[in-house]
């Protein structure tokens, strides 16, 4: 608003018919909404974990280390297979060849010389004296080659254990090897099957969590909707009243007149009744976007941050910022600035 002197004329604002009803419909709403009281949204904003993203979590954290058995086998099969035959037991490697093979071609030995024995000893007893010196001789070349043969059997026969000891050993070492490796395989493979599953679950659980999170949305849009409608209508008038142009007559008169547009006025004190009851911290809001100057005060239009809706202090968001207004601004509860509107219009604070 601004004043003029005019010495001979008087100018007289005439607005269109329809912004009287308009008006009368803006403090409508405006009363209504100033009068409601904010309603606080009771459902769930953000969907939690999914039946089987928590199977996953679980399945995770009780499979960790589900390869480490496989892993222990493997190590202790690999430890083994790397044991060489100079630092074995090779004693204990030759004894079952020695028995298996050695001690029995001995004893067949020792059987045969036996045989030859008892055989001369038969024939002694039909010899003269001279023959019986015979049969002595003759035992013991027999007993001689006995003995040979079980010290040739042993001669070879070591070096054949040695060599069939040691080839078994080798093959035994490669099986340990051959253990070790399906062992760490099998260990690799539990835990991949583990990933996979639990990557299964996971990717499975995250569609229907954002399913469940769309469905939510829906409600709080639904939520939104329903508790702005007063404000968007409201909103819509204020917006066909703004910069309303009616038509001016003129007369000759000699007092000074105050040229004025009522569309400030009314839209001013639709904002006193919508924004009396809120907070006007300019840190509570985003978005805040300029409308117009009216009353010698700056007029916005805003949204919330999610602290203010937190505190319960979001209400329409329309009207001015407290700090552009620190005469008609206080600290809150919240120790954020609220405007005192019933003051900004000359009416009890």
């Amino acid at each position: 608003m601004g004043g003029k002197q005019k010495k001979t004329t008087k100018n007289t604002y005439t607005p269109p018919k329809w912004v009287e009803s308009n008006a009368q419909l803006a403090n409508q709403i405006g009363r209504r909404i100033g009068t409601t009281e904010h309603e606080q949204y009771t459902g769930d904003r953000v969907a939690g974990l999914s039946e089987n993203e928590q199977m996953g979590v679980s399945m995770a954290r009780d499979n960790v280390g589900i390869g480490q058995p496989y892993f222990d086998k493997a190590e202790m099969y690999a430890d083994r297979g790397a044991t060489s035959w100079a630092d074995a037991d090779q004693e204990k490697w030759m004894n079952p060849y020695i028995k298996g093979a050695l001690d029995p071609a001995a004893r067949e030995i020792r059987e045969a010389g036996a045989m030859g024995a008892n055989a001369l000893d038969s024939r002694a007893s039909s010899m003269d004296a001279f023959g019986g010196s015979r049969a002595a001789l003759m035992r013991s070349e027999n007993t001689e080659k006995t003995l040979q043969g079980i010290s040739d059997l042993y001669g070879k026969g070591y070096a054949q254990a040695y060599e069939w000891s040691a080839n078994q050993f080798g093959q035994e070492r490669a099986r340990d090897m051959e253990a070790a490796g399906r062992f760490q395989q099998l260990g690799g493979a539990a835990i991949d099957a583990s990933q996979t599953d639990i990557s299964t679950l996971m990717t499975t659980g995250a569609t229907d969590r954002g399913v469940q999170q769309a469905m939510l949305d829906f409600n709080w849009q639904q939520f939104v909707e329903e508790r702005d409608w007063d404000f968007r209508q409201l909103m819509g008038v204020v917006s066909a009243l703004e910069g309303t142009k009616g038509s001016y007559t003129t007369t000759q008169t000699g007092e000074t007149v105050v040229k004025k547009d009522n569309t400030a006025e009314v839209v001013g004190a639709i904002a006193s009744i919508v924004a009396s009851a809120y907070g006007s911290d300019e840190n509570l809001k985003d978005n805040i976007t300029y409308l117009f100057t009216g009353m010698g005060r700056r007029f916005y239009t805003w949204t919330w941050k999610p602290i203010a809706i937190a505190l319960g202090i979001a209400g329409p968001n329309f009207g001015v910022i407290a700090q552009e207004n620190p005469d008609i601004s206080t600290v809150g509860p919240d120790g954020f600035l609220i405007v005192d509107y019933p003051s900004l219009f000359g009416g009890d604070s």
